[in-house]
């Protein structure tokens, strides 16, 4: 992942977002949690492995979190945490 060193805000933000589909993942996400079928519709033109790889990257600078959904769905799901929401 590409790093601008940089301790400027939008510098930081870009860390954690500047990867191509990263930041179209969080505008799918600003509407609410979605499950990943749900995610690939609202990205037209990604990749599963993109979309996995970019979820795996944005879960561990903690701007997304995926979770399961209680009775009767079970269903993960993936929301933007407090930290992606800022």
């Amino acid at each position: 992942m590409r790093s601008y060193d940089d301790p400027c805000g939008i510098a930081r933000a870009l860390n954690a977002v500047g990867e191509r589909w990263a930041l179209l993942v969080v505008r799918e996400l600003a509407f609410g949690p979605k499950r990943f079928t749900d995610l690939r519709a609202g990205l037209p033109g990604v990749s599963d492995n993109v979309l996995s790889q970019r979820l795996r990257e944005l879960e561990a600078v903690d701007v997304v979190r995926r979770h399961r959904l209680g009775p009767p769905s079970r269903a993960h799901v993936y929301e933007l945490t407090p930290h992606g929401e800022g």
